[in-house]
């Protein structure tokens, strides 16, 4: 991520939406039978979650040059 994405998201209610979305995205996919488009969504969500809430980190301020 750039310095702009981590100031972005560096609240925790913005990855915690953005996580949700993610997961009601991958939902809104298996519901209507798109398989396939439900596999990719849940791939996201997963990506969101692990990179939001596991290797993100909060306290990081280095700028990114």
């Amino acid at each position: 991520m750039n310095q702009r994405d981590v100031d972005f998201f560096r609240p925790k209610h913005r990855r915690v939406v953005a996580v949700i979305v993610c997961l009601l995205w991958t939902v809104f996919e298996w519901a209507t039978g798109a398989p396939f488009w439900g596999m990719i969504a849940g791939g996201v969500t997963i990506y969101a979650y692990w990179s939001f809430f596991h290797t993100y980190d909060e306290h990081d301020s280095s700028p990114d040059q």
